[in-house]
């Protein structure tokens, strides 16, 4: 299902007579055709298709539908190479629900995206989706997707506090405790306004004292808060479907070896490793590493 005015997204495989991913091709290299069911008939659809390269062989292929109750029909070939899947139909509808959490996608949403209609991968690409999120939220610093978070920081005497994310959408309790060990109950629990606020609507992640500096001392102050985005910004969700349909062709192309892939700390399997994070994708964690985007 693809919504009126909002961006349709495919990703296509190329392959030469071999099997092999053929990568570096260009749009002009393909023979795109876009056309809308009109009535009883087939219309061109005047809507540009783009298509760009996401690596191991694989390439986004997107529109932007105009017309409302629409059905569309795109086929992608290449004279010399196979292309799979060659064929798409898009039923355009007043919209589609955006991705929420508690990953940058989910599962739906990446199954439309890759016209994947079996359930037999839902379980790896749960997986992945998980994986990438937390790859992404490693690389850019931060809470991309909204989540409870507890921060412990030490006052210094300033009266600025900078929180580890620039998105806070919400602040449950604010601590200034002026002992040590600190002590965080009801004797040093703040009133938001009378003791702190929260600066530019919480889009810059600083917490100002009022009428002092915030006390010295090793995590002094306890702030347990909620940061990140409530709806996905499309950019972000679509760096993760790109990683996960790489991630999806190079399972097709070479044989899964769960002993090389990247762990956590406590041994879990990451799944998402930087080797699988497209110079696309980097692009878009590039921009939200940036704590002015919010």
């Amino acid at each position: 299902m693809a919504a009126l005015g909002t961006e349709v997204r495919h990703i296509i495989e190329v392959r030469n007579v071999s099997g092999v991913p053929v990568t570096g091709l260009v749009q002009a290299n393909f023979v795109v055709t876009l056309r809308r069911q009109d009535s009883a008939s087939l219309v061109s659809g005047s809507e540009t298709v783009t298509i760009t390269e996401i690596g191991s062989g694989g390439y986004w292929v997107t529109y932007t539908p105009a017309d409302a109750a629409a059905l569309y029909l795109l086929t992608v070939t290449h004279a010399l190479h196979i292309v799979t899947p060659d064929r798409f139909e898009d039923q355009v509808a007043a919209g589609v629900v955006p991705a929420s959490g508690p990953w940058l996608s989910t599962l739906a949403n990446v199954k439309r995206d890759l016209k994947i209609e079996k359930s037999d991968d839902d379980a790896r690409i749960s997986a992945l989706l998980e994986s990438v999120t937390r790859q992404a939220e490693r690389y850019c610093g931060r809470q991309l997707v909204s989540a409870a978070v507890t921060e412990y920081l030490d006052g210094q005497g300033c009266r600025a506090l900078v929180l580890g994310n620039p998105l806070v959408t919400a602040i449950a309790s604010v601590y200034e405790s002026q002992s040590q060990p600190p002590v965080y109950d009801a004797t040093t629990l703040l009133t938001s306004g009378v003791h702190y606020w929260l600066q530019g609507d919480g889009k810059t992640g600083i917490l100002r004292r009022v009428g002092r500096g915030w006390s010295c001392g090793t995590d002094a102050v306890k702030v347990i808060y909620t940061a990140g985005f409530t709806t996905i910004p499309a950019d972000l969700e679509r760096s993760a479907v790109e990683v996960i349909a790489v991630k999806l062709i190079k399972g097709r192309t070479q044989r899964y070896h769960a002993s090389t892939e990247e762990r956590a700390e406590d041994g879990s399997v990451i799944g998402i490793t930087r080797d699988d994070i497209t110079p696309n994708a980097l692009a878009v964690w590039d921009a939200y590493s940036d704590r002015r985007v919010a």
